[in-house]
C-alpha cells in the first residue's frame, strides 16, 4: 500500500464556467461571422456545442461519470485522478504545469501517447490545499529528472 502525500477534493468553479461559456461564444461568434450562412457554419455551431457540453461535464457542471473530484499525489511522486463514478485513473507522472495566483494547470503523462490535464480554479478547492499545490509545483525539484 502506497502512502498518500497530498489529496485535494476538486468541486465546481464559477469562474471556470463563466470563461467557458465566454469563449465559446466568442469563438463561434467569430466563426459565424467568418463562414457566413453555409452548411460549414451548421457543422461549428455544432462542434462548439459539444466542446461547452464535454467540458461542463469534465467540470462538474453537468451530470457526469467523468467529472474529476479528487487529485492524490503519493510518497513515488505518482499521481491519481478520482472520479464522479468512484473510478480512478491509472497511476499519472506530473510532466509541468502552470502556476498563477487564480490557478493552476496540472499537465500529466500516462504510459503511451495519453496525456491528461487538470485545470484547478481557485474558487473549487479548499485554499490551504491549494498553497501546498502551489508551493509543490513551484519547487525547483519537482521537474528535475
Amino acid at each position: 500500500m502506497t502512502r498518500i502525500v497530498f489529496s485535494m477534493a476538486v468541486g465546481r468553479s464559477k469562474r471556470l464556467l463563466v470563461y467557458l461559456i465566454a469563449i465559446h461564444i466568442t469563438m463561434l461568434a467569430t466563426a459565424l461571422s467568418l463562414l457566413g450562412a453555409s452548411v460549414w457554419s451548421f457543422i461549428t455551431m455544432m462542434i462548439m456545442v459539444y466542446s461547452l457540453i464535454y467540458y461542463c461535464k469534465k467540470n462538474q457542471w453537468l451530470k457526469s461519470n467523468k467529472a474529476m473530484i479528487r487529485i492524490e499525489r503519493d510518497i513515488d511522486d505518482k499521481w491519481r485522478l478520482f472520479y464522479q463514478a468512484t473510478t480512478q485513473s491509472k497511476p499519472l507522472t506530473l510532466s509541468n504545469c502552470v502556476v498563477t495566483q487564480q490557478f493552476i494547470i496540472l499537465y500529466f503523462n500516462r504510459r503511451g501517447f495519453c496525456k491528461e490535464t487538470v485545470t484547478v480554479m481557485s474558487d473549487s478547492v479548499n485554499a490551504e490545499y491549494l498553497r501546498q499545490l502551489r508551493v509543490y509545483c513551484r519547487d525547483p525539484k519537482t521537474f528535475q529528472q
